[in-house]
């Protein structure tokens, strides 16, 4: 019978947190590429009267993470299951899908 090591986690109060809106990637023979990314209103005037209009949405992506394909399976069954909890505990969230998304680069509405 082979020793597994003991996993000692790390609580280090300086793990960065990020809020983000949305996520695209892909994926490979090496595994996948997930980037979160927050998507922020760019307006047609600095003035902001009834008449306001977006003119673009300024996408800035917050991090790169590169994963082997086990944990690539493993954070989806473990996001599939947090999933299932958060709608069973305040119901179902409807996505709507965005202009521009592709089978190797998803992009959902998260509002």
């Amino acid at each position: 019978m082979s020793h597994l090591p003991k996993i000692v986690y790390d609580d280090s109060d300086e793990i960065p947190e990020i809020f983000v809106t949305g996520v695209f990637g892909g994926v490979s023979p090496l595994g996948a590429t997930i980037i979160p990314y927050v998507e922020d209103p760019v307006f047609e005037s600095a003035d902001f009267t009834p008449e306001l209009r977006v003119s673009e949405v300024k996408r800035t992506p917050k991090v790169r993470i590169r994963m082997t394909p086990v944990a690539f399976k493993s954070m989806a069954q473990w996001m599939t299951k947090r999933l299932e909890q958060y709608e069973d505990r305040f119901g179902k969230i409807e996505l709507k899908a965005q202009p521009g998304s592709s089978d190797h680069q998803d992009s959902v509405d998260f509002q």
